[in-house]
């Protein structure tokens, strides 16, 4: 496989997959509570990450959600995103109590940084 500059693909799909995510909640437009799917098109942040796509082929590729559980709760340890049922409850419970759109953004953006910061540390290694 030729090298194309990306030390870790996955920390990279990952941060594509992120970035998409906050583009399907349109600012909070699209972004809803208590359900992953509405009317209109709303979707919560877990919803958001599944929304075109097919659940459960190609999920395992990337870490997006690990990144947003850690943005979530960053004191966590790592084998606490082991459990991908745990990691997607962290998800969706942060979803529906969080103060507002803002937090979720919020945590979006702390996400895609971690996310860069993998894809740094791998180039440098």
């Amino acid at each position: 496989m030729p090298f194309d500059g990306i030390a870790d693909p996955v920390a990279a799909k990952s941060l594509q997959a992120l970035e998409l995510m906050e583009d399907r909640l349109q600012g909070g437009r699209k972004w809803t509570r208590h359900f992953m799917f509405r009317d209109g098109g709303k979707m919560c942040l877990l919803g958001a990450s599944y929304f075109g796509c097919d659940i459960g082929t190609g999920r395992q590729a990337d870490r997006a959600l690990e990144y947003l559980a850690r943005a979530i709760r960053p004191g966590s340890h790592a084998k606490d995103w082991s459990d991908r049922c745990r990691v997607e409850t962290s998800i969706a419970d942060f979803n529906d109590s969080c103060a507002g759109y803002s937090e979720i953004e919020r945590v979006l953006r702390a996400a895609q940084e971690l996310a860069r910061a993998d894809i740094t540390a791998a180039q440098l290694a």
